[in-house]
């Protein structure tokens, strides 16, 4: 994750940190832009803590339309901001899936993960604001 001013990009597909997949099957991934100065920070640590509890959150909640044998594709966009103690704010879907069940569960991993830990000391500002994409069983090529 680089620092500074810029949106910041972090993927959450590849590795599973050791968590069982929804079936081995199907394939749910997504990434992460950090919209707001960093302020030189490096938030690549925190974040894997935060994209640890949303993943882990949104195995759980991943419907059954997602996963074998009907494996239905969709994408979507979350973005929120995260308050210096940890806690959601100004969670907002900003792309839709077109799909009510896989709009929830995303939502849910963000939701069911809130407080997430502190912001870094270090870290100057109010807030980190963050973009959360979500892939369900996405075409090869089509991740962003």
């Amino acid at each position: 994750i680089a620092s500074g001013r810029g949106a910041s990009h972090a993927t959450f597909g590849g590795g599973d940190f050791g968590l069982d997949r929804p079936d081995a099957r199907s394939d749910v991934r997504g990434d992460v832009d950090i919209m707001s100065d960093t302020m030189g920070v490096d938030f690549g640590p925190y974040l894997q803590r935060v994209i640890f509890a949303v993943k882990m959150h949104w195995y759980n909640l991943i419907p059954e339309s997602a996963r074998p044998p009907i494996m239905k594709k969709g994408k979507l966009a979350i973005e929120f901001a995260i308050l210096k103690d940890g806690r959601v704010a100004g969670l907002q879907l900003a792309a839709t899936s077109g799909d009510d069940a896989l709009d929830r569960a995303a939502r849910g991993g963000i939701t069911d993960s809130n407080p997430f830990p502190p912001l870094p000391p270090e870290f100057r500002g109010q807030y980190l604001q963050l973009r959360f994409k979500f892939y369900y069983n996405p075409d090869r090529g089509e991740i962003e």
